[in-house]
């Protein structure tokens, strides 16, 4: 950071003998964003493209600075304008990549990703914003690509790890993305989308411990996530190490947070049905039912609740609900024989 500040002070210093030159305002613009003065480094941009209009290095760093603003749209035009004056600025073509994947236009995106690499092959964000695009387009195995580029060059860029394991989680790898998301994490241990994201694919391997873990870093780090479902997560690692009062903890705070997530509210079913308390249970899982018809976890612990109180017909029809979602979840076919056996028993 002093280095930074340091070289503020030579763009200052040189700007007071010649303030007509484009380029120092230009430049001192690039170091303003990295000491994160957005809309100083805005000003400074302006005044260089007052001077020069065809100076394309200020149209890129006033459309860094509009995005770090949040100023998406803008942005776009400053990079296009950049890209105007010249067509093979790489730089410019990656950063308004970047910025139409923001605004969910990922197939532009993938043109703009592919101009810059078509200029400049070396840069690894271009690689790994490529992916991300990618990504978001659900073309797993062509992320998976162009992040293993992007590392190649750049083995320490987090995001490009991070993506990657996003990829191998879309194709069920979820091994692979555990690792990659270790690679992220090992690079930034405060990557909060890393954490929360592995300890989901811990969660499908069942090792709760660690996925108790992930969630807990993802929690405490609150960084640019859905901080509701790191305490979903939590509550269904802790109901797999049978703490199920914590479980019903967590799963209350993911509601008190976001009361729109389904995985919650069944999460807190499942609690509920494991402390017996019934019908509190049936209660929990409507909920998440009127929310997601298709969780099939929240039919399985509605079965399971239903058995508990005695409404046997009400539990079998829970219960193939569930199985009609997914075939092999066992406690719903657990549920649905003990149903059976009761019903046939009467």
């Amino acid at each position: 950071m002093k280095e930074i500040e340091d070289m503020i002070k030579l763009y200052t210093k040189a700007l007071k003998n010649d303030p007509s030159d484009a380029t120092l305002w230009s430049a001192r613009g690039v170091t303003l964003i990295q000491t994160g003065l957005y809309n100083e480094a805005l000003q400074d941009c302006e005044k260089a493209i007052a001077l020069d209009p065809n100076l394309d290095t200020a149209w890129c760093t006033k459309a860094r600075a509009l995005l770090s603003l949040g100023r998406d749209e803008e942005a776009c035009d400053a990079y296009e304008k950049a890209i105007a004056i010249n067509e093979d600025y790489a730089l410019a073509w990656s950063g308004k990549g970047g910025v139409l994947s923001f605004l969910g236009r990922y197939e532009e995106a993938l043109l703009a990703f592919d101009k810059a690499l078509k200029v400049d092959q070396s840069d690894p964000v271009t690689w790994a914003g490529m992916g991300s695009a990618l990504l978001a387009l659900n073309r797993c195995e062509e992320a998976i690509e162009a992040c293993e580029k992007a590392t190649a060059i750049d083995p320490g860029l987090e995001m490009a790890w991070y993506y990657r394991g996003c990829a191998m989680m879309g194709l069920y790898r979820y091994k692979e993305a555990i690792e990659a998301w270790k690679k992220a994490t090992g690079i930034n241990e405060n990557y909060a989308a890393a954490w929360l994201w592995m300890g989901e694919a811990l969660l499908h391997l069942q090792r709760n411990q660690e996925a108790l873990q992930a969630c807990e870093m993802a929690i405490e780090l609150n960084q640019d996530i859905d901080v509701d479902m790191a305490w979903c997560n939590k509550g269904i690692a802790l109901f797999g190490l049978e703490r199920y009062e914590e479980a019903l903890q967590a799963c209350e705070m993911a509601i008190a947070i976001n009361d729109n997530n389904a995985l919650a509210w069944a999460g807190k079913g499942g609690a509920l049905l494991s402390l017996e308390k019934y019908v509190e249970a049936v209660e929990t899982c409507n909920k998440a039912i009127a929310l997601d018809r298709n969780l099939d976890t929240a039919w399985s612990n509605k079965g399971g609740a239903l058995l508990g109180i005695g409404r046997y017909e009400d539990a079998l029809q829970a219960c193939e609900e569930a199985l009609a979602i997914n075939p092999d979840l066992f406690a719903a076919q657990s549920n649905r024989s003990e149903a059976l056996r009761h019903i046939q028993g009467d």
